[in-house]
């Protein structure tokens, strides 16, 4: 009889732990709504965690965990916008921790081209994108006694209950739903087309590629200046003759060239034939004050370059005014003397409208 019972034990089914699985395989993850809104190129997003279960939960909210999957118009695979390694959190920081009551959100305004530092290739019109707040999964997988067994990824974790004898799983990262860009974003692609906008007359100045570099003294910027119209220009155009305003981390600073490379120089005047365009290379750390990139982060930088030279001692009627570029160009560094800048988490709230 004995014998009887242990063998229907085994064949109905016996306890989990008496075949090798984990206690914690009948642990469910926490009730955590994540979302992420999109409110136009011209004003930052925002986040917002939301703790819809019945336990509170420790969140992680270090603003460097953000990252998107984005399905760009014509590619078949994926991209993946996440912060570079040196500047993406290996480990939670306690001090970016928040304990999160059931019903209660938390909310983080943000840039996204800090993620997604080349908008002109990922956020376009018509991307769409998949929001995560946290570690990937790092998911295993091995076999167990003749079956395919994935293991839990370990820690970091973004969120796991207060109560560590809570029946909740931690969990790696959490996900929102997807988002799809509108038309306004050709402005970051660079493709945008004024309909009904008279040709100028005048040269035009625009920023058209910035860098992402791995520190200060590497990051640079391409300014370009354009003869639109139909006549020549002559223009006394130098790279020290640009003053840069540059939105940071740390608020607006403005980089200005020193007075004596303002002198003229007949060299210096360029012949800018109809539709002739003009680039040049600026080294950021040589126009502006050190320390002044020295902190990680995204960087948003105009241009104005004031043409005073007319060239009347070289016999020039060279143009005269002040030309400033209609929109910055991003530039991202990776390293600097200064930590990446995070503000505290702000204080859980009870759940509101964001917007």
């Amino acid at each position: 009889m004995l014998y009887r019972a242990a063998l229907a034990i085994a064949l109905l089914g016996a306890p989990q732990d008496a075949l090798g699985e984990s206690k914690e395989d009948e642990r469910t993850a926490p009730s955590i709504e994540f979302a992420v809104w999109e409110r136009g190129p011209a004003r930052v997003w925002r986040l917002r965690v939301v703790n819809r279960g019945t336990e509170a939960i420790r969140l992680a909210t270090d603003p460097r965990l953000l990252w998107f999957e984005v399905e760009v118009p014509g590619k078949k695979k994926r991209v993946t916008c996440r912060l570079p390694p040196e500047l993406f959190p290996r480990k939670v920081d306690p001090e970016f921790t928040v304990v999160l009551e059931p019903e209660h959100a938390f909310a983080l305004a943000f840039d996204p081209r800090l993620y997604c530092f080349d908008p002109g290739t990922q956020l376009v019109p018509g991307s769409i994108l998949w929001p995560h707040f946290g570690w990937p999964d790092e998911k295993r997988t091995t076999w167990k006694r003749g079956r395919r067994v994935e293991s839990e990824p370990g820690p970091p974790f973004v969120a796991r209950a207060v109560d560590k004898s809570s029946s909740l799983a931690p969990s790696k990262n959490v996900q929102g739903e997807p988002r799809a860009l509108r038309s306004s974003y050709s402005a970051w692609s660079g493709v945008r087309i004024r309909e009904g906008a008279p040709r100028g007359q005048e040269p035009t100045l625009s920023m058209s590629k910035g860098s992402d570099a791995h520190a200060e003294r590497t990051a640079t910027v391409e300014v370009k200046l354009k003869n639109p119209s139909k006549k020549r220009h002559r223009v006394y155009f130098r790279r020290e003759l640009l003053t840069f305003e540059v939105m940071g981390p740390d608020g607006l600073v403005t980089c200005r060239p020193s007075e004596r490379d303002r002198h003229p120089d007949a060299q210096a005047f360029l012949s800018l034939w109809p539709g002739r365009t003009v680039t040049i290379t600026s080294r950021l750390v040589e126009l502006c004050h050190r320390g002044t990139f020295g902190r990680p982060g995204l960087y948003l930088i105009n241009a104005t370059f004031d043409a005073t030279e007319s060239g009347e001692d070289f016999g020039y009627d060279a143009f005269v005014g002040q030309l400033t570029t209609r929109a910055p160009i991003a530039v991202r560094i990776r390293t600097g003397t200064k930590p990446f800048a995070m503000k505290r988490p702000a204080t859980p709230s009870e759940v509101s409208d964001p917007r």
